[in-house]
C-alpha cells in the first residue's frame, strides 16, 4: 500500500471541456494511470491538476479527475504523488490539447531532496528605485502577500534587482513584474473587468511592450503575466481611473493622455475601456489629459468623472483645463484654470461642507480666483487653500498619519514653500493651514499613495518622485512617511557600516545584531549611526549618536555596578541620545550614558573586556591621548567608574584589541593592532602584548603600515586557539605573509599566499556547513585570494582560500554571527562600504549557512544522546554481511556479535 503525503501540480488542458446540449459549458473529465517504477499499479497517490480537481489512484492505478467548466484553451499537465517505503515519490505528465484521456503512464520516481549550499540571502537590499517615479498605486495580485505597493516610472532596477519601468514592494522587499515594459510607466490603476479574472492591474504610459509581448501603451497584469487589452492607444496615456457613468455596463476603466485614437478607432485623449472594447468618451479633448479622479458634487446627479490637464476644450465646448463627465456630456467648471491642471482628489476637510474635489497644477487662478497651484472644488465654485504653494503641485493624496487630527490632503511636486511655510516638496493640508512633513524631498514628488502593510502602526504613506532623498537620507526616488519621519524602502542602511555585534539587552527580545557607522537610517528607521535588526526589521537607541560617524567600536561589559551587561560603543561622536558623550557611551537598553569625560582626540577604533586581575574592565583604543582627562596614549582602560592609561601607550592610532591566552602559561594578555611601532615605550611593530602590568613585542611584529583586526579563533584541527592578525602587512615575524597571519604564542605563520594588494580589515570564524568544521572569513578591500579571484571577502579551510561568489562591490569592515530566530540556522553577517554585492546589498550583507549535522556518538545513530533500543534495532537491521554499513564498528565488513557488544558496551546516555 502506498501512503499519500502531499501533491503540488501545476495542469491544464487544451479543450478539455464538453458543452451540454444548451450550449453551456460542463466539466470535463481526465482519465490516466499511475504506476511505479517497475510498471506496478500505484495504489493511493494523489493526482492534481492546475484547474482544480484532485483524485486518488484506485487498485489498478487508475485515476479520473473532474476539471471545473472554464473557457479557452491551454496545456494540462498531471502531478502524481505519494510515499512508500519511506521515499517520497513524484511523477508527471502532459496531456496533449484536445485530449481527456492521459494516453501514457505517470511513472513515479524517487523525489531528490535539494541538497543545500551556502548562499547569499539578499536581506539587506538597496533601497528604493534606480530612477524617476512616476506612479504609486495598491494592488493585492492573490498570490497571498496581501496588498502591496506598486511603482511604475523611467528606472530599470528596485531594492538593486532588474525590474523594468514597474515593480512591487511587498514591506520587506522589491520584485519584477515580469519583464516590465520598454518604455517608461506614467500610471497605474486596479481594475476588474468583470470576465472571472478578478481584479487586475493596469499600466499605462509610452511603450510598446510588456513582459516580452507587443502592447500599445497600457497593458493588464493579472498578478502573473502581462497582456494587451485590445490594440491599446496610439500615443501616451498619462492617466488611469475606474468609474462607472451608469449605462448599465458597470463599472469601466477610463484613460486619459495625448492619444487621438484608442482600440484603433478615434478617441481624442480620453477612452473607455469596458473590458473587451475601447470607446471615446464623447467627442474628447482638443489638449492632453493628465489626471482623473470620479468625485460627486451632492447636486443630485451622483458620481462624475472629472478630468485635468493643458486642454481648453471638451466635447468642443470652452473647458479650461479641468471638465467633468457624467456619463453622457462633458462640462465646465466654473471658468477652470490658466494653466496645467496635474492633480486631482477627493477630500473632507471637516468644515462642514462634506467631501469637495481638490485640483493641483501649474495654475495661478482657478475660477478666475487666486489660487495657487491648488484649488477646492465644492461642486459649485472654486476657492484656494490658504496662499497654495510656490511651485508645482504633480500629485494628491488624503492620509491619517494617526496623530488625532483625522485625515489631511497631501499634496506632492515642486514646491518648497505652502502656505507662505518651509515645505519641501509635500506638504499637509488639514483644513485651515498647510505644515510639512519632515525634511521633505531634495527634488520634485510626482505620486503618492497610502498602504497598510500589516507591519503595524496603521496605513502608511508613499511618495514617489525624481528626488535621490527624503529627510535627508538616501532613499532613490521613493520613500515612506512613518508619521514623524521619512523611511527607505529597503531594508540597508544608508551608509558604511563600521561594526557589528550581537547583544541582548535584557528587555525581553533576546539576542539582536546591533551595527554601528555612519548611516542615519537603517531600512525604515531614523537611526542615528547604530542601530538594532531583530531579524525582521531595524529599530533606532533613542536618538543615536551624532554628529559625526557614530559605532566604529562595539563591546558589551558588565561594569559591576548592577545593572548587568551593556552595550558599549566607541566612534568620532561627541554626544549620544542627545547628551554629551565624548567619543564613548553606554546603551544599558533604555537611555544612553557618558562614560566620564570620554575622549579628547578624532575617535575610539576599538573595544575589547580584559582582567588583568583587578577585575574586568573595558579597554578602549584609538587615536586619543587622554581619557577621562588624564593622559592615555591612543589606550585607555575603564573600571565602571573611571578612566586610567595602560603603561605608557603607543606611539600611534590602536585599531583593534584581542584577549588571547598563548598558553605559555601567563594566562590571558591583551593584543592590540594598528599603526604605532613603540607600545610602553619599546618596539612594537604594529601588534603588542598587554599583560596586565607591560607592553611587549608579538614575535618581531609585522610590517608594513597597519594591523586591522585581532581575532582568536579555534579552527577545530587540533592546534586550541590562535591568534589572527588581519591588516596591510606584507610580513610577519620577518617571513612574508600577505595582510593576514596566524600567531600561536610562540610564531606567525601564512595562510597560504594569503591576499592581494588590499588589507584585510576583518577576520571572523564561521562553520556554513560546507567543509569538515569551521572556517576563516577575511574581508576587506582585496580582490583575490591564495592567488585566485575572491571579491573583498574570502574563506579559508586550513589549507585553500575559496571565494564567496560573486563577491562584494567595496571593502568589507566586519563580520558576526547571528541566529535571527527563523528555521535557518545562524548566518554570517559582514558590513561595510560596499553599496551593492552583484545579489545586491546596501552596506550589510548575510551569508547563509547549512544545517550541521550534529556529531553522535558512534552507536547513538538516531544521534537523540542516548544508545538504547532504537539504535539496537537499527545495528539487527544491518546483522550480516553488510560492508561500509554504520554498525560495522570494526571495520570487518560484517554486523555481528563483535559489533553488537560494542554497542552495548556503549548502552546508557551519552554524555
Amino acid at each position: 500500500m502506498i501512503a499519500v503525503i502531499a501533491a503540488i501540480a501545476a495542469v491544464s488542458l487544451s479543450n478539455a471541456l464538453a458543452h451540454s446540449a444548451s450550449g453551456g459549458l460542463r466539466p470535463a473529465v481526465v482519465e490516466g494511470r499511475v504506476v511505479m517504477a517497475d510498471g506496478a499499479p500505484a495504489k493511493g497517490a494523489v493526482v492534481v491538476s492546475d484547474r482544480g480537481g484532485q483524485a486518488v489512484t484506485d487498485e489498478s492505478g487508475r485515476f479520473a479527475i473532474e476539471l471545473p467548466a472554464a473557457d479557452g484553451a491551454s496545456d494540462l499537465r498531471l502531478t502524481a504523488v505519494a510515499s512508500h517505503d519511506g521515499s517520497n515519490l513524484a511523477g508527471t505528465k502532459h496531456a496533449r490539447a484536445g485530449s481527456t484521456i492521459v494516453d501514457d503512464d505517470i511513472v513515479l520516481m524517487e523525489m531528490q531532496q535539494e541538497a543545500c549550499s551556502p548562499h547569499w540571502v539578499p536581506e539587506f537590499a538597496i533601497p528604493g528605485v534606480g530612477a524617476q517615479v512616476r506612479a504609486l498605486t495598491v494592488f493585492d495580485d492573490g498570490s497571498g502577500g496581501g496588498p502591496a505597493l506598486y511603482a511604475g516610472g523611467s528606472f530599470i532596477t528596485a531594492g538593486g534587482v532588474a525590474a523594468r519601468r514597474i515593480a512591487k514592494w511587498n514591506g520587506a522587499s522589491w520584485s519584477a513584474l515580469g519583464t516590465g515594459m520598454n518604455g517608461d510607466v506614467h500610471c497605474l490603476a486596479v481594475f476588474d473587468d468583470g470576465l472571472g479574472g478578478g481584479p487586475a492591474l493596469y499600466a499605462g504610459g509610452l511603450f510598446t511592450e510588456a513582459g516580452g509581448g507587443p502592447v500599445s501603451n497600457v497593458a493588464k497584469w493579472n498578478g502573473v503575466s502581462w497582456s494587451s487589452p485590445d490594440a491599446g492607444t496610439n500615443q501616451m496615456v498619462r492617466a488611469l481611473a475606474v468609474f462607472d457613468d451608469g449605462s448599465g455596463g458597470g463599472p469601466a476603466l477610463y484613460a486619459g493622455g495625448s492619444f487621438t485614437q484608442a482600440g484603433g478607432y478615434p478617441a481624442s485623449k480620453i477612452a473607455k475601456w469596458d473590458g473587451v472594447s475601447w470607446s471615446a468618451v464623447g467627442s474628447g479633448m482638443n489638449d492632453v489629459v493628465r489626471c482623473l479622479a470620479v468625485f460627486d458634487d451632492g447636486l443630485g446627479g451622483g458620481p462624475a468623472l472629472y478630468a485635468g490637464g493643458l486642454f481648453t476644450t471638451a466635447d468642443g465646448a470652452p473647458a479650461d483645463r479641468i471638465a467633468k463627465w457624467d456619463g453622457r456630456t462633458w462640462s465646465a467648471l466654473g471658468t477652470g484654470m490658466n494653466n496645467w491642471t496635474l492633480a486631482l482628489t477627493t477630500f473632507d476637510d471637516g468644515s462642514g461642507g462634506g467631501v469637495a474635489l481638490y485640483a493641483g497644477g501649474d495654475f495661478s487662478t482657478a475660477g478666475g480666483v487666486a489660487a495657487k497651484r491648488i484649488a477646492k472644488w465644492n461642486g459649485a465654485s472654486w476657492s484656494a487653500l490658504g496662499s497654495g504653494m510656490n511651485n508645482t503641485v504633480s500629485s494628491l493624496t488624503t492620509f491619517d498619519d494617526g496623530s488625532g487630527g483625522g485625515p489631511a490632503l497631501i499634496a506632492g511636486g515642486s514646491f518648497t514653500m505652502a502656505g507662505g511655510g518651509s515645505a519641501t516638496r509635500i506638504a499637509k493640508w488639514n483644513g485651515a493651514a498647510w505644515s510639512a512633513l519632515g525634511g521633505g524631498m531634495d527634488v520634485s514628488v510626482n505620486a503618492l499613495a497610502v498602504l497598510d502593510d500589516k507591519r503595524g502602526g496603521g496605513p502608511r504613506l508613499f511618495a514617489g518622485g525624481q528626488f535621490p532623498t527624503a529627510g535627508g537620507i538616501n532613499v532613490n526616488f521613493v520613500s515612506e512617511w512613518s508619521g514623524t519621519s521619512w523611511g527607505a524602502l529597503g531594508n540597508g542602511p544608508n551608509n558604511v557600516v563600521h561594526d557589528l555585534l550581537v547583544f541582548d539587552d535584557g528587555l525581553g527580545g533576546g539576542p539582536a545584531l546591533y551595527a554601528g557607522g555612519e548611516f542615519i537610517s537603517a531600512g525604515i528607521a531614523l537611526a542615528a549611526r547604530i542601530a538594532k535588526w531583530d531579524g525582521e526589521s531595524w529599530s533606532a537607541l533613542g536618538s543615536g549618536l551624532g554628529p559625526t560617524n557614530g559605532g566604529v567600536s562595539l563591546a558589551v561589559f558588565d561594569d559591576g555596578l548592577g545593572g548587568g551587561p551593556a552595550l558599549y560603543v566607541g566612534g568620532a561622536f561627541s554626544t549620544a541620545g542627545g547628551a554629551s558623550a565624548n567619543k564613548i557611551a553606554k546603551w544599558d537598553g533604555v537611555s544612553w550614558s557618558p562614560l566620564g569625560s570620554g575622549m579628547n582626540e578624532i575617535a575610539v577604533r576599538a573595544l575589547a573586556v580584559f582582567d588583568d586581575g583587578g577585575g574586568p574592565a573595558l579597554y578602549a583604543g584609538g587615536s586619543f591621548t587622554t581619557a577621562g582627562g588624564n593622559p592615555a596614549s591612543r589606550i585607555a582602560k575603564w573600571d565602571g567608574v573611571s578612566w586610567s592609561a595602560v603603561g605608557s601607550g603607543m606611539n600611534d592610532d590602536v585599531r583593534c584589541l584581542a584577549v588571547f591566552d598563548d598558553g605559555l602559561g601567563g594566562g590571558p594578555a591583551l593584543y592590540a593592532g594598528g599603526f604605532f611601532t613603540t607600545a610602553g615605550g619599546n618596539p612594537a611593530s604594529l601588534i603588542a602584548k598587554w599583560d596586565g602590568a607591560s607592553w611587549s613585542a608579538v614575535g618581531g611584529g609585522v610590517t608594513p603600515t597597519a594591523v586591522y583586526a585581532l581575532e582568536v579563533i579555534d579552527d577545530g584541527r587540533g592546534g586550541g586557539p590562535a591568534l589572527y592578525a588581519g591588516g596591510s602587512f606584507t610580513s610577519a615575524g620577518g617571513n612574508p605573509m600577505n595582510r593576514i597571519a596566524k600567531w600561536n604564542g610562540t610564531t606567525w605563520s601564512a595562510l597560504g599566499s594569503g591576499l592581494d594588494n588590499a588589507s584585510v580589515n576583518a577576520i571572523g570564524v564561521y562553520d556554513d556547513g560546507s567543509g569538515d568544521g569551521p572556517e576563516i572569513y577575511a574581508g576587506g578591500g582585496f580582490t583575490s585570494a591564495g592567488g585566485n579571484p575572491a571579491l573583498r571577502i574570502a574563506k579559508w579551510d586550513g589549507a585553500t582560500w575559496s571565494e564567496l561568489p560573486p563577491g562584494l562591490s567595496n571593502s568589507v569592515t566586519c563580520f558576526a554571527v547571528f541566529d535571527d530566530g527563523s528555521s535557518e540556522p545562524a548566518a554570517l553577517y559582514m558590513g561595510g562600504y560596499f553599496a551593492s554585492s552583484m545579489h545586491p546589498e546596501l552596506h550589510m550583507a548575510k551569508w547563509q549557512g547549512c544545517p550541521i549535522e550534529p556529531e553522535c556518538a558512534a552507536a547513538d545513530f538516531n544521534c537523540d544522546g542516548v544508545v538504547d533500543g532504537d539504535d539496537l534495532g537499527e545495528l539487527l537491521g544491518q546483522w550480516g554481511d553488510c560492508p561500509g554499513c554504520p554498525a560495522d564498528f570494526n571495520g570487518d565488513d560484517v554486523v555481528d556479535g563483535d559489533d553488537l557488544g560494542a554497542l552495548l558496551g556503549a548502552w546508557a546516555p551519552i554524555k
